[in-house]
């Protein structure tokens, strides 16, 4: 009797259901797959779906209905997610990562989770979700008997761990494949129970926000969706058939081969990503994979099944391109290490689209606003736009470690300040009949438009201090 869900040594994949297994290679007699003490991971099962039509559909909605519905950045690269469990057992792959996704209560984070929770088994659509309420010990423990199985844990909060260490522990024994040992009552060390699972973790509050916990748990901002009914409905009609088609995706694997499997992932390897960043190669192989196991199942999708047509299939790499991009661009900013003055804008532009009326425009007015726009520059009230910066850094668990002193002296010589007439970083200009005091910076390194509807001729007659 084994207890391991997931790939075997001879290129079986166990399952409840029955093994998936590779041409040349017989069922396994006399082993019986037994999950009913595995806690959570005894629902896991890949459900073989025999009406093929009825298939065909739930792969459309899952390729092309559910990035438009989901946020439609994350949900493409959450996605790919699902199917990195069965590629990276198929490979054999060393290297561990998870994903978090964290945003605001009530955008359908969970929704979304659980429904690729459900690539492994039907019973996830209704069976509560492991939390992160419970002990490090006790999640790793209930993460042990998901091998080669996506694992989500949900409802992640700042206040859950008073220690922070322990979250950093949790984070660095995942990703090694490690695990806190533990005596019973008679001193003797137990068996080590590893998270064999792979990650994706959920909440309103970010994790810890190191270079080295961002490597290994790539973070992933959730926004909110605008037809959330409609989602939750479709969801409910397709997701307990999802694993159906992580079966047929575990069929094709096994009749490419592992050689060919390894050439997708190697050919989206991005081994310069992050320059000479320590944390960079191991970045470089969680995208690499992550895109490949996405291309795979698409390709799967199209070529076995026939659910996508060719055009459909280019769309949707050049989606995952899209998005793949951006998630780069961010992770890059958080792993790699960044010029003082880069790194404030980019925590800027993040403040100013998470923040309705935090920089105002024409004639409005708000005793909470950092700064406006007027022309072609944004006028910071350079003091609080400063803090609202550090205290975005620290919610997301990453102090902003630098001085507003040093950030102004880099973004001057960066040329992101638009200095004034007497050649100063800070000028004055009239607002609402009013002298200010500001700190000039183009529109356009924030993402923002110009606004000509005030005059700026008499900016900064009289200079600033």
């Amino acid at each position: 009797m084994t207890r391991d869900f997931g790939w075997d040594s001879e290129g079986r994949f166990r399952t409840p259901s029955g093994d998936v297994c590779p041409p040349d290679v017989p069922a396994a007699e006399g082993v019986l797959l037994d999950l009913s003490q595995s806690g959570p991971a005894s629902h896991l099962d890949l459900v073989e779906v025999p009406d093929k039509k009825m298939l065909v559909d739930v792969v459309r909605f899952m390729f092309l209905e559910l990035p438009r519905m989901g946020d439609p950045l994350a949900t493409p690269l959450l996605s790919a997610f699902g199917f990195v469990p069965v590629v990276a057992g198929w490979l054999r792959e060393k290297t561990k990562y998870g994903i978090h996704v964290h945003g605001p209560s009530g955008t359908l984070k969970s929704v979304v989770c659980r429904a690729l929770q459900a690539l492994y088994g039907p019973d996830f659509s209704t069976e509560p979700l492991m939390s992160w309420t419970g002990t490090p010990y006790s999640l790793q423990s209930s993460g042990h008997g998901f091998k080669d199985a996506l694992a989500v844990v949900d409802d992640y909060k700042v206040s859950t761990f008073q220690n922070p260490q322990a979250i950093q522990a949790v984070i660095q024994n995942y990703a090694d494949g490690a695990a806190r040992s533990r005596l019973d009552r008679a001193s003797k060390l137990l068996p080590t129970v590893p998270f064999r699972g792979w990650l994706v973790s959920n909440g309103e509050d970010p994790l810890d926000g190191s270079a080295s916990s961002t490597a290994r748990i790539l973070p992933l901002q959730w926004n909110p969706v605008k037809c959330g009914q409609q989602l939750v409905d479709r969801l409910r009609s397709f997701q307990k058939r999802f694993s159906g088609f992580t079966r047929e995706f575990v069929g094709y694997l096994q009749e490419l081969g592992i050689e060919k499997v390894r050439d997708v992932v190697d050919q989206f390897s991005r081994r310069g990503i992050l320059g000479g960043s320590a944390n960079g190669p191991r970045l470089a192989e969680a995208l690499a994979l992550n895109r490949a196991s996405f291309v795979l199942a698409s390709r799967c999708a199209h070529e076995r099944l026939g659910a996508l047509d060719s055009a459909e299939l280019e769309e949707l790499k050049s989606l995952y391109s899209r998005c793949e991009e951006s998630w780069c661009h961010s992770l890059e900013l958080r792993v790699g290490e960044l010029e003082p003055g880069a790194l404030f804008l980019h925590l800027l532009r993040d403040c100013i689209a998470s923040t309705p009326g935090l920089v105002l425009r024409g004639n409005d007015t708000g005793r909470d606003s950092i700064g406006f726009v007027k022309g072609d520059a944004l006028c910071l009230f350079w003091e609080k736009a400063f803090a609202a910066v550090r205290d975005l850094a620290g919610k997301s668990g990453n102090p902003f470690p630098l001085s507003g002193t040093a950030v102004l002296a880099d973004l001057d010589r960066t040329r992101n300040i638009k200095r004034g007439r007497r050649d100063r970083i800070r000028t004055q200009v009239r607002r609402g009949g009013l002298r200010v005091q500001v700190v000039r910076i183009p529109v356009s390194v924030v993402g923002l438009s110009p606004d000509n509807s005030l005059d700026t001729e008499d900016d900064d007659e009289e200079g600033a201090e």
